[in-house]
């Protein structure tokens, strides 16, 4: 396992966040959203299971997101998202 291996946690990342941190870690990648001028490139860096892309797709359809994080599985469900 290397030291920032998310893959064992993928599964339950978002209630265990959700958990610990209530709302907080939605608000704050939130907080910023509508001052993404129109027509952007976003890079979202550790962007865990991309959450915060459900958000983006409904209020900024028009930016253009790469998503990179370490974790395969968090990737994958990033994906599906």
């Amino acid at each position: 396992m290397r030291y920032n291996d998310f893959d064992s946690v993928a599964g339950y990342y978002d209630w265990l966040a959700r958990l610990v941190f209530g709302r907080a870690i939605d608000r704050s990648q939130e907080a910023f959203v509508k001052a993404i001028p129109a027509g952007a490139r976003l890079v979202i860096l550790g962007g865990g299971t991309g959450r915060i892309l459900d958000y983006l797709s409904l209020n900024r359809p028009d930016i253009i997101v790469t998503f990179v994080d370490a974790s395969e599985r968090m990737l994958a469900r990033a994906k599906r998202r």
